[in-house]
């Protein structure tokens, strides 16, 4: 019986995961769109996704989203808040 128990608590919890890491994946496509127009608030919520992908179990997907979000983040023109944010992240990446 105790088996059971920890079997759907796995079960559970895989499945709260994949929608978790759905929600970032479909938050990251959303504020790509934003981030074109330099939307400020786009970037922040970015930033903290981005921060969140890097902390967890590593999805290849969403990496190759992070990365692609991160290099908006570097190539912000004359915005040199958001290009350190963008090395922040990078070396958050990289650990």
């Amino acid at each position: 019986d105790s088996n059971k128990t920890h079997e759907n608590i796995r079960t559970s919890w895989k499945g709260r995961f994949k929608s978790f890491i759905a929600l970032l994946y479909y938050s990251i496509q959303a504020l790509k769109r934003a981030e074109e127009t330099n939307n400020n608030i786009a970037f922040a919520i970015t930033y903290q996704c981005v921060k969140t992908i890097c902390s967890i179990y590593p999805n290849q997907p969403l990496v190759d989203e992070a990365a692609t979000s991160l290099s908006k983040f570097l190539t912000a023109g004359s915005n040199n808040n958001l290009k350190h944010m963008g090395l922040r992240l990078l070396s958050q990446m990289y650990k």
